[in-house]
């Protein structure tokens, strides 16, 4: 075999060694996480358009006044565009987000409320930051945070609730321009 021919079948064997890699890693990262919250309900936290976030009231902390806040159904602060969603979406199917073997859970008091919705559905998500606790609404499923996951958490909510919304801090969101600016025929661009 020439020379040329065997560095093209080593880059050839690189590759498929880095992709199956990567699979190996993605498998691995997110395996627990898909077993915890299930294929659709994972699939919808990533990628639903509308996010909805809801602080809860000190009577709606158990499950059934989680139940009696969900009918409520108001106080929901729009997140769909809040800065660090991307990173908030991708800690919740992370497996280093979670403590996976820890049996000891307390009962929950959950703070927060997010709802995931979009065309291939909804999931509601229950936070109980003080605990340390997240689960799916509709399920007996809780799990521990990692205590980084915990603070990192409250600390997104904190900043969504920092401002009342439409204000200069945390404005509405805003819909695109429904027509583009394009220079007339002729103009120069600037280039």
């Amino acid at each position: 075999m020439n020379r040329g021919k065997s560095i093209i079948l080593l880059m050839f064997v690189a590759a498929v060694l880095a992709a199956v890699g990567a699979i190996w890693y993605q498998y691995h990262t997110t395996r627990r996480p898909l077993e915890f919250w299930g294929a659709r309900t994972a699939r919808i936290i990533n990628l639903a358009p509308q996010v909805k976030l809801k602080k809860m009231s000190e009577s709606g902390r158990g499950l059934a006044g989680a139940e009696s806040e969900i009918a409520n159904g108001a106080n929901y602060r729009d997140i769909s565009q809040a800065r660090g969603l991307v990173h908030f979406r991708r800690s919740l199917i992370e497996h280093d987000s979670f403590l996976w073997d820890d049996e000891s859970l307390p009962t929950p008091r959950w703070q927060y409320m997010v709802e995931f919705s979009g065309n291939q559905g909804q999931a509601l998500v229950l936070v109980d930051l003080e605990n340390r606790l997240i689960g799916q609404f509709g399920t007996q499923k809780v799990c521990r945070l990692a205590q980084f996951t915990a603070d990192g958490l409250g600390v997104f909510f904190a900043e969504q609730f920092a401002s009342p919304p439409g204000d200069a801090n945390n404005p509405a969101p805003v819909a695109p321009p429904a027509t583009s600016e394009r220079p007339a025929t002729g103009e120069k661009t600037g280039r």
